[in-house]
């Protein structure tokens, strides 16, 4: 299907090889480049999910939460801020950079939550 890159979190990473590995045993090389990005996990160390309470971009929406603070604290995550601040989509793919993505998971605290918020 022209797919040249597949961008997923790293809990996939282990499957990569055996993915590749189907491309190439059905002809379809060249295989897809792969990125895996790390992972956001709650406070208990565990994946972000609802068990952690409505976490959906959506909600945030809902809730009238600016786009630019969620931005911000992906940008944060992402290595792009030591702190979140509001951002604004340019800024970020200006200031975004592979090189600084995290080796490993972010958690997702209640600080986060309140910067969400703007508590």
């Amino acid at each position: 299907q022209g797919v040249t890159e597949v961008v997923r979190g790293d809990d996939l990473l282990r499957s990569t090889a055996r993915q590749v590995l189907l491309y190439r045993l059905l002809d379809l090389d060249p295989p897809p480049a792969h990125l895996h990005l790390p992972l956001v996990l709650g406070a208990d160390g565990r994946r972000l999910a609802k068990r952690h309470g409505d976490t959906r971009l959506t909600e945030y929406r809902r809730a009238g939460i600016n786009p630019a603070r969620i931005l911000g604290l992906i940008a944060k995550w992402s290595g792009v801020c030591e702190q979140p601040i509001v951002m604004q989509a340019s800024e970020f793919a200006d200031r975004f950079s592979l090189d600084r993505l995290p080796a490993g998971p972010v958690t997702f605290t209640a600080e986060d939550q309140r910067w969400l918020l703007g508590r």
